[in-house]
């Protein structure tokens, strides 16, 4: 049988789900925003090239 809840356990319990949503956070920023700066990179590419070609 499990053991019951205490304050302490429910606090260290919030304290560790609190860092892994900071780390997720932290994570997420780190895979988006240089997939948004390649896009506009890319993007850039593509609109000065359709302007030169016309």
């Amino acid at each position: 049988m499990k053991e019951p809840m205490t304050i302490e356990k429910a606090i260290i319990g919030f304290e560790e789900l609190k860092d892994f949503y900071i780390q997720a956070y932290d994570d997420h920023f780190d895979i988006v925003i240089p997939q948004v700066i390649l896009s506009a990179i890319i993007e850039d590419m593509l609109v000065t090239r359709d302007e030169q070609i016309s």
